[in-house]
C-alpha cells in the first residue's frame, strides 16, 4: 500500500508564500549556490536593517557582522571579498527584503478604502454639533456608558449598573 501525501499546504500562509516565491526567484540565478541559499536561511531572522539603508547580517560565529550593500549586492564578508559573488550574508539580505515586501503587499491589501462611505447616520445632535452649536447631551453612565446616568446618583451610574451593585451581576434584576 502507497501513501501519499498532500503537496499543497492545506492553511494558506502569506509568508511561508512569499519565502517560497523568494527562494524560487534566487535559484532562477545561475550564480547562486544553492547551499549558500541555505546557509541564508538560517541568518534570515538576523538580518537588521540599517538607517543608512545598508543591512547588517551577523555571522555564523555570532561574534561579527557584516555589511550587506543590497544594492550593490557586496558584502564585508571574507567569503565575498575572496569570491566576489554572492555570499550566504548578501542572499540572507535578498529573502529579507522579499519577506518586508510580501509584508507590505499583504497589509495594503487589508487597508480599508477611505473613499468607500461610511454606513452609519449622524443623529441631529451630532449634525447640530458639527454645525457649531451648542448641544446638551445626556450624560452616560459611568460604568458601562451604555446608557443614560442618573445624575442624582453619587457615582453617575445608570440604572442597571446600580441594580447590578445593589443585588448582583443579574440581569433579571433591573
Amino acid at each position: 500500500m502507497t501513501t501519499t501525501f498532500a503537496t499543497t499546504p492545506i492553511v494558506a500562509d502569506p509568508l511561508l508564500d512569499a519565502l517560497t516565491v523568494a527562494f524560487t526567484a534566487i535559484l532562477r540565478d545561475p550564480a547562486v549556490d544553492p547551499v549558500r541559499l541555505e546557509r541564508a536561511a538560517h541568518l534570515i531572522a538576523l538580518v537588521e536593517r540599517r538607517a543608512d539603508g545598508g543591512w547588517l547580517v551577523p555571522s555564523s560565529d555570532g561574534r561579527t557582522a557584516y555589511l550587506v550593500d543590497a544594492s550593490a549586492r557586496t558584502c564585508s564578508c571574507p567569503d565575498y571579498q575572496k569570491r566576489q559573488t554572492a555570499c550566504k550574508h548578501s542572499l540572507a539580505v535578498r529573502i529579507a527584503q522579499h519577506r518586508e515586501r510580501a509584508e507590505v503587499e499583504a497589509e495594503q491589501a487589508q487597508m480599508v478604502d477611505v473613499d468607500v462611505p461610511i454606513p452609519y447616520l449622524l443623529t441631529p445632535e451630532a449634525l447640530a454639533y458639527l454645525d457649531g452649536e451648542s448641544v446638551d447631551l445626556p450624560h452616560q453612565c459611568a460604568r458601562c456608558g451604555s446608557e443614560n446616568a442618573l445624575l442624582t446618583h453619587c457615582d453617575q451610574l445608570g440604572p442597571r449598573c446600580i441594580a447590578r451593585e445593589l443585588f448582583g451581576d443579574s440581569d433579571d434584576a433591573a
